[in-house]
This record gives C-alpha cells, structure tokens and sequence, in this order.
C-alpha cells in the first residue's frame, strides 16, 4: 500500500508539472504573442526590385509579392527560413521567391553547397537541390554532392560532376557576393520583401504578416 501511495504521489507530482508547464506556454502566447509585422525591425530600400533580377527563382515569376533571399545552406536559421516560406507558398499562388547566395566565412561547406545547387538549378532541379540540402543540413560535408543530386532528381550526373568541377560555376556566385555586399548583408538569413529588407528568421505567423502587408502594398500600388 505505501508503494502504490508513493507511486501515486509521484504521478500526481508529473501531472501538476505538466499543467503548470502547459499554463505557462499558453500565458507566454498570450502575453508574448508573434510580433505584428508594423513592429519587426526593416529597413527601405529604394532600389529593391534589381536585386530580384538575377538568382534561383521558386515560384510564379512576376507575382505581387516577392522575397529576395540572401541565404546560407548551412545556416539554422535559413533553414527554418526556408521551411517558413515554403509552408507560405503552398498556401498561396502569389509569392515568388529568388535565392541568392551569402555564405559566411565560418561554414566551410557553403560555398561548395552553393556551387552544386546551381549546378542542379543548370538542370532544372535547383529547389528540390535547395530542399534536400537543408532537409539534411547536418550532413554538408559528410555526404557527396552527387548523393544529394540523386534525392533531387538531377537526371544528368556526370553533366553534374563536370559542372560542379568547371570555373563557370562560380559566375552566380560571385554576382550574388557582389549584391549581398551592395545591399550591405552582415548575417543570414537576410532578405528582401518588396523595398523592405529584414535579418533573421521570424515566426511563421509573423512572416505571414509580413506577407499581407506585402500584398496590401503591392495591390494598393497598381
């Protein structure tokens, strides 16, 4: 009796943890909730729609609203990043994303990872590259380039290995280098929604936010 007494203490010592960590979260979504969009931090930028001119488009070309990215395949938050806009682009037809390249000195796989992503984008696979790349962020660098060719349905490999090898498949890169320095990008992710430019990666509400306003502006521009 005084084992299941204990036992029975303990259990009711879990569940009134479990209800005071639960009440907590729901207090701090109601005290702290997402931040409007009016209230994260931006910065205008006057000459925004030339940066969207060169780069990997996923998306309508042209749509109302668009996202310029400047990202890095082994950043944690340009994964979430991308899997916020993704989630975004399935709910709506009207938001086109460019990629463009920003790796940062400290990751030593980035510029490689960039390389091989241009190299399937050369074959028409550069978002499914872009997805298995950051699907499997921890492994850049442990696995070949041509491993996450197969899972991104590159059809040509060989044409892969020989454009991953070739001088040429720098040329996108070095013009992103240039426009990341241009639009004065110290961290990824950063990006560009129409003339607005963040850093970091918000919640998804708030980038949903972000987006409205976006789309508010753009139809109240035409």
């Amino acid at each position: 009796m005084a084992r299941f007494s204990w036992v029975s203490s303990a259990a009711n010592a879990v569940l009134t943890i479990c209800a005071i960590v639960v009440t907590a979260l729901v207090v701090r979504k109601e005290l702290f909730p997402p931040a409007p969009a009016a209230a994260i931090p931006f910065t205008r930028i006057s000459a925004w729609r030339a940066f969207g001119e060169e780069g990997q488009r996923m998306g309508p070309e042209r749509a109302p609203v668009r996202v310029v990215l400047f990202s890095d395949f082994q950043c944690p938050a340009c994964r979430v990043l991308a899997e916020h806009l993704k989630t975004i682009r399935s709910e709506s037809r009207d938001v086109e994303v460019v990629y463009r390249h920003a790796p940062l000195e400290r990751h030593a796989h980035a510029v490689p990872a960039a390389r091989a992503s241009d190299c399937a984008a050369a074959q028409g696979r550069f978002e499914a590259y872009h997805d298995a790349l950051f699907a499997a962020q921890d492994s850049i660098g442990t696995t070949g380039w041509d491993a996450y060719a197969r899972r991104a349905g590159v059809p040509d490999l060989a044409r892969f290995g020989r454009c991953i090898s070739a001088p040429a498949a720098d040329t996108r890169l070095a013009r992103d280098t240039v426009a990341a320095r241009e639009l004065k990008v110290t961290g990824t992710p950063t990006y560009l929604l129409n003339d607005r430019r963040f850093v970091g990666a918000p919640p998804l509400d708030s980038l949903r936010a972000q987006i409205a306003l976006a789309r508010r502006s753009a139809a109240a521009s035409r």
